[in-house]
């Protein structure tokens, strides 16, 4: 997934990217958690890590979509 994709889906949280990342670090939220609990990952990780938070349906702002039921669809 290019940067331009993971600004545009409802997956990633729309975080400022930073274009100098050498890695990703997709964080995936615990149990009713939500991606904001990763937001301050940003700034305590070396620069060279671009933090993607994920957010699935039914969590937060995505709470009016329906969310996973099985572990094997959402994978």
């Amino acid at each position: 997934m290019v940067a331009s994709d993971l600004a545009k889906s409802a997956w990633v949280r729309p975080w400022e990217r930073n274009p100098k990342s050498r890695a990703r670090l997709f964080c995936v939220p615990y149990a009713g958690g939500t991606a904001h609990a990763y937001e301050s990952w940003q700034r305590r990780l070396p620069e060279w890590v671009d933090v993607c938070a994920v957010q699935p349906p039914g969590r937060a702002e995505r709470f009016h979509e329906l969310p996973f039921t099985s572990l094997l669809e959402l994978v």
